[in-house]
Formats: structure tokens, sequence, C-alpha cells
């Protein structure tokens, strides 16, 4: 390096061959200025930008109470599991727009999230009711008229199990067992239990509901 040979304000110095270089100290200035803002773009890009459907993943959604952080999306295809529960949990459904933005985010087709998310029975692509219906088709609840309320339930909704009414207040499913075998048959409405039910009996909680 030449400094007495240095031109442009001694942004630019000549070597000992002649070619025009950028001078050791700007150098380093330039490498320190664009690892700063460098790692200011990831952080900024990391706390703000990182978008999963119709929200994004910062720091005020990721509260104590989420399990999952920042840290464990980084746009691997491996990661796509644990996005699909995070937009359950936050939704109660895999929309249309979340699949766009996770196939966007990993690089993947949105078949490919589509067939994924389809294999496993946990995740729902449609809207959740307001309130869940749930009948036990369990051993014990199907020997004592389980079959006979899932029909009732239908008769009184218009629905099918693991179908939502047209107005988006009700879900129904049929579930292989809610853990109250002595009080069979059961219904759950909204978190709460019925046992010992009748279709009788159910028609006139499903009327007050209704």
């Amino acid at each position: 390096m030449q400094p007495q040979k240095a031109i442009a304000g001694a942004w630019i110095g000549l070597d000992q061959q002649g070619n025009r270089v950028i001078h050791p100290v700007i150098g380093q200035m330039i490498v320190k200025y664009v690892t700063i803002m460098g790692a200011l773009v990831l952080y900024t890009f990391k706390s703000f930008k990182i978008q999963i459907g119709n929200f994004m993943l910062t720091d005020s959604l990721l509260s104590k109470d989420t399990p999952l952080s920042l840290d464990n999306f980084s746009g691997r295809p491996d990661e796509l599991i644990g996005m699909l529960q995070f937009c359950q949990n936050q939704h109660g459904y895999i929309s249309e727009e979340d699949v766009r933005q996770i196939a966007l985010f990993i690089q993947v087709s949105e078949t490919q999230v589509y067939a994924v998310a389809s294999f496993y029975a946990q995740f729902r692509f449609r809207k959740p009711g307001e309130k869940l219906i749930r009948v036990c088709m369990g051993t014990a609840c199907h020997v004592q008229g389980g079959e006979q309320l899932s029909q009732e339930v239908q008769n009184q909704l218009r629905i099918q199990p693991g179908e939502t009414t047209p107005d988006g207040r009700f879900d129904f499913q049929e579930i292989a067992c809610l853990g109250c075998c002595a009080q069979a048959p059961v219904v759950e409405i909204d978190g709460k239990i019925y046992g010992k039910m009748t279709p009788e009996e159910l028609r006139k909680v499903l009327h007050e509901e209704l």
C-alpha cells in the first residue's frame, strides 16, 4: 500500500502493482458497518417480520403461556409440524392463508403443507364453532345408547359428526372416550359433562343451548 499515492481523500490507495485498493483503515470501518447493519436487519426480521398466517410471531404474542418461541422457527422444512400447531393454537384451525404463508416461509409448496397437515387428525381446516358438542362412543357409552345420543344431535343440529353448524355456533364430534365410564352414556357440551343421558334429556339440553 502506498499512502503517498492515495486518491479520493485516502479512501482508495494503490498497491505495489499499481492496482487501486481500499485503504486498510477504511476497509475495517466498512466491515464493522456492514456487520452492525446486518445484525440490525437480522434482529428486525426475527422480531417483527416472521409472518405465519394472519398474525405475526412477535415477542408480545409469544407470552410465557405460549410453548413455542421465535427460535423454533428458522425457516427449515422440518419445522412444519410446529408451525401448524402454533397456527392451530392461535386460530383454532389452519386457514388457507396460514398454509400459504407457511409454504412461503419454509419454501415448500402449499400442496406439501396440506399433505402433512391432513395426515394428522389434530389439524382442522374449518373455523371451529363457538361451542363444542362431543358424544362419547366408548364401549360403556356405546352399549348404553351412545349411538342414539349421536343421532339425536344430528337430528337437532342437522349436521354430521365432524361438522359445524352453518351459523358457526356448534361443532359436533363423536369421541372414542371421555373418561367418564361410570356415568355412561355421556355427552359433553362446551366443557360441561352430562352423564346418564337419554335422547329425550339431550333434546331438552340442546333446545336450551339453541
